[in-house]
């Protein structure tokens, strides 16, 4: 006999972050979906001031969440004093994440045919 569905509480089908809480947080630490956001904000920053396309948003951002990670990783590692969110060192985040994006921009300025063609593009 097949059982009957679950009722699923309407809470969390209209609720503005239930399912998150349910599906995410098990997983991913509040302060790391946080810093996904911060990770993109900084990188939409950083394009909008050098008047990048959207191409370059996508095909930068894992630069630009490696070079977080490891400012983060930095910032743990030597107990920097400066401020935290959680456990996620923002300011030493974001100074590797713009160095990282500085030097991936200087990459596609300098040898733009090889990028373009490690990104499939050439």
């Amino acid at each position: 006999m097949p059982s009957t569905p679950e009722i699923v509480d309407a809470t969390v089908i209209t609720g503005s972050v239930g399912w998150i809480q349910d599906v995410l947080y098990p997983w991913v630490s509040p302060a790391w979906l946080m810093a996904f956001v911060m990770i993109a904000l900084g990188l939409f920053a950083f394009h909008s001031v050098f008047g990048s396309t959207p191409r370059r948003w996508l095909e930068n951002f894992p630069v630009a969440f490696l070079g977080f990670a490891l400012g983060n990783l930095i910032g743990y590692q030597t107990n920097a004093k400066f401020p935290v969110i959680g456990d996620i060192h923002f300011l030493e985040g974001y100074a590797c994440m713009a160095a990282f994006l500085a030097g991936s921009n200087w990459l596609n300025r300098v040898a733009p045919q090889s990028t373009r063609r490690f990104f499939g593009r050439g």
